[in-house]
């Protein structure tokens, strides 16, 4: 019986497989496009990586900012264009300071049997006036123009103290509901009524500057137009965008603050008799008026911050309150929904502060 055997593989020694070995079989010209390929791919992240861009002007006697995240060289040249060309069309609607503005010509007309046609602009803030004037039951009134001129805070430098005949004369013209509002047209029962929206132009323009910037798909924003704010998103970092609310003191810095605030999705506004007064035999005279005393309010309100869903809002109300006061004003804006109020009160040799349940704590600065 012969015994067969299989023949035998020839033994190869196993290769060792390194990390070193399999590199240095990669061609130098693939290394090449793989590391020009890493630098563009960091490049472009580096580039696409949000960066927040401030934008700066001048509008309605005031300073604008603008505060938002594109990406980091991207130009904010056409979006200041956009946003002066809206503020423009609003100046030259709202401003009683333009001889040839909408409001001023609507002032000087005196045809009490014919509407006056005004534009979108004025309609809408006019529509947003209205309901504020009946809720308050006069304490805010944009027929307060007659008043503001009485006092001489329509042109700075030129104030006076009228008499008391002279006030109960003037309030004559007061009342809003000596005007008809019929969709886009105004009319006049009384040939000498005029209007003065101030108090909601600038809230009303950071609105607008807000809509147009959610438009164009920028979504993490702060506007603020002659303190009112609008917030959109937060921050790079995830946080939420910071505002001061001013120490109330004419003599303070523009930049100094008695509490920061985080705010997100939200309006403010800070209303004030510290800026614009006079005064007279140790009296100071604001230029927030009463429109149914015809005065400066002597409530002894140094400040009022309105938090609100639109700029608007919380542009109108401030004022409302500060004529208000605080008794009454927190008791009234219970009946806004998200909306909430703070006021800074003179009290002999300090400040007093009253809050409305929801108003934010803050941080000192």
């Amino acid at each position: 019986m012969l015994l067969t055997t299989m023949p035998q593989k020839p033994y190869r020694k196993k290769r060792k497989f390194t990390l070193s070995s399999l590199l240095s079989k990669i061609p130098l010209k693939v290394w090449i496009i793989a590391f020009f390929s890493i630098v563009m791919m960091a490049s472009i992240y580096w580039w696409r990586t949000p960066q927040e861009h401030t934008i700066t002007g001048k509008t309605m006697g005031t300073t604008y900012t603008i505060k938002l995240y594109m990406y980091r060289f991207a130009k904010t040249t056409q979006i200041q264009a956009d946003v002066d060309k809206a503020l423009q069309e609003i100046n030259d609607s709202m401003s009683t300071f333009k001889q040839d503005s909408e409001i001023s010509n609507f002032n000087r007309y005196t045809d009490i049997e014919k509407p006056f046609p005004i534009s979108k602009v004025l309609s809408d803030v006019i529509n947003q006036a209205l309901p504020i004037y009946k809720l308050s039951q006069g304490a805010f009134d944009p027929t307060i123009k007659p008043l503001v001129d009485l006092w001489g805070f329509s042109e700075h430098g030129h104030y006076q103290i009228p008499s008391d005949n002279e006030i109960v004369d003037t309030l004559k013209y007061v009342g809003f509901d000596k005007i008809i509002v019929s969709g886009n047209t105004l009319q006049k029962k009384d040939p000498d009524v005029q209007l003065d929206v101030s108090s909601l132009a600038m809230g009303y323009a950071v609105d607008k500057i807000g809509k147009y910037l959610f438009a164009n798909r920028y979504p993490r924003f702060m506007v603020e137009v002659g303190g009112a704010v609008l917030t959109s998103g937060t921050r790079v970092n995830g946080k939420p965008w910071r505002i001061g609310i001013n120490v109330p003191d004419p003599d303070a810095e523009l930049t100094s603050a008695i509490r920061v605030y985080p705010v997100s999705y939200r309006a403010l506004s800070t209303s004030g008799d510290y800026h614009n007064f006079f005064e007279k035999d140790g009296v100071r005279y604001c230029h927030i008026i009463n429109p149914k005393t015809g005065t400066p309010i002597r409530n002894n309100v140094t400040s009022v911050t309105v938090f609100a869903p639109t700029a608007m809002l919380a542009d109108v109300l401030d004022t409302t309150l500060m004529v208000l006061g605080p008794e009454k004003g927190l008791k009234w804006i219970q009946q806004f929904i998200g909306v909430e109020a703070m006021f800074i009160v003179k009290s002999e040799d300090r400040q007093i502060v009253y809050k409305s349940p929801g108003f934010p704590i803050g941080k000192v600065p």
